[in-house]
C-alpha cells in the first residue's frame, strides 16, 4: 500500500477471500471537507432561521408595546376619571351625612388599603414581554384600578347603611311634631300664666291659637288618632299617637273629621278650630306631650325644607 490509498472496510470476494476497497486519499479529504461544509451550512441556516425569528418577534413586540401603551394610556384616563368621581361620592355622602347629623367616616376607612402588591403568574409574564417602563406603569395602574375597586364596595355598602339611617330619620322626623296646626295669634304661651277664667295663677300645658271658627285644623306629625270625642274643660278632642314617644292634644274643636284608630300624616285635617269646653272665644289648645310629659310646641317647630 502506498501513500496516495487508505483502506476502507473490507469486503469479501469469491471463494471468502476477504479483499479491501482502497480510495485515494485525496478523495476521503474531499469527502470530509464537504461533510465539514454541509455541518457549517446547516448552522449558518439554524443561526440565520433563529435570528430572523428574533427580529420578527422583537418588531411583533414593538408593535404590542405601542398598542399596549395606547391601551394602557386610555385606562389611566379612565382610571384618574374613576377617581375624581369616587372622590365626588366621597364629598357627596360627607354632605348627607352632616345635613343628617349622622357620624362622618373616616378618612383612613375609606382608603382601604391591603399589603404590598401580590406577584403572580401574569405579572411575571408582562415583565418578561415588555420593558420594566411599561410593565411598572401597567402594575401602578392594576394596583389602583384595584384599589377603586374596593373603595366602590366600601361606598356601596356605606351608602347602603347611610340610606336604612336616612330612612329610619325621615321616619321619625314625619313622626316628630314639628309644625302649628292652624294661621292665627297664639294668645297664651307655655307655662305659668294666669288662668282666663279662674283668674289665679295655673300652669298651661300647651299654647292657644286664636283664629276665626271653622278655621281648619292639621296633623302636626304622622300618627293614629288614639282619641275624638267630647273631653270636659277640653270640649271637642283629637289626640294622636305618633310613635317614638309623641302625642298631640287638639282641643276646644267645632268638630273633628277623624275617627279613632285612622292614620293621618302631617298636613292632614283632623277638625276646625272652635269653642267647645271651657273657653273665652274661638282658639285651639295645642299640646304635644312627650313620652307623656308636655313640652313647648314652639320649640319643636323644624324647617319644612327637612321633611
Amino acid at each position: 500500500m502506498n501513500r496516495t490509498t487508505i483502506f476502507f472496510s473490507p469486503i469479501k470476494g469469491k471463494g471468502g477471500q476477504k479483499r479491501y476497497l482502497l480510495l485515494p486519499s485525496t478523495i476521503w479529504l474531499f469527502g470530509i471537507v464537504i461533510s465539514i461544509s454541509f455541518l457549517f451550512a446547516i448552522n449558518a441556516f439554524v443561526d440565520l432561521s433563529q435570528y430572523t425569528f428574533n427580529r420578527i418577534s422583537y418588531a411583533h413586540s414593538l408593535l404590542k408595546n405601542r398598542e399596549l401603551k395606547a391601551d394602557l394610556k386610555m385606562f389611566q384616563t379612565l382610571s384618574n376619571q374613576t377617581e375624581r368621581d369616587v372622590r365626588n361620592l366621597f364629598t357627596f355622602e360627607d354632605r348627607v351625612r352632616l345635613y343628617y347629623g349622622l357620624e362622618a367616616v373616616n378618612t383612613d376607612i375609606r382608603e382601604v388599603g391591603i399589603g404590598g402588591p401580590e406577584t403572580d403568574a401574569l405579572n411575571t409574564t408582562v415583565a418578561t414581554l415588555f420593558n420594566d417602563r411599561l410593565h411598572n406603569n401597567l402594575e401602578n395602574l392594576q394596583i389602583k384600578i384595584e384599589k377603586q375597586i374596593r373603595q366602590a364596595d366600601f361606598e356601596t355598602e356605606s351608602f347602603a347603611s347611610m340610606f336604612e339611617e336616612i330612612v329610619s330619620i325621615k321616619k321619625k322626623l314625619r313622626r316628630t311634631p314639628s309644625i302649628l296646626p292652624t294661621f292665627g295669634r297664639i294668645t297664651s304661651g307655655f307655662g305659668i300664666r294666669i288662668h282666663p277664667i279662674e283668674h289665679q295663677e295655673a300652669y298651661h300645658w300647651g299654647i292657644d291659637i286664636a283664629n276665626r271658627i271653622w278655621t281648619p285644623l292639621y296633623a302636626t306629625a304622622d300618627g293614629i288618632v288614639e282619641f275624638a270625642e267630647y273631653s270636659s274643660g277640653f270640649g271637642n278632642l283629637v289626640i294622636l299617637k305618633h310613635g317614638f314617644g309623641y302625642s298631640t292634644f287638639y282641643g276646644h274643636l267645632q268638630s273633628f273629621t277623624v275617627n279613632p284608630g285612622a292614620f293621618v300624616a302631617r298636613g292632614d285635617l283632623v277638625g276646625f278650630l272652635g269653642t267647645s269646653g271651657r273657653t273665652t272665644g274661638p282658639h285651639v289648645h295645642y299640646e304635644i306631650r312627650r313620652n307623656n310629659k308636655p313640652i313647648d310646641p314652639l320649640e319643636s317647630i323644624y324647617p319644612v325644607a327637612m321633611f
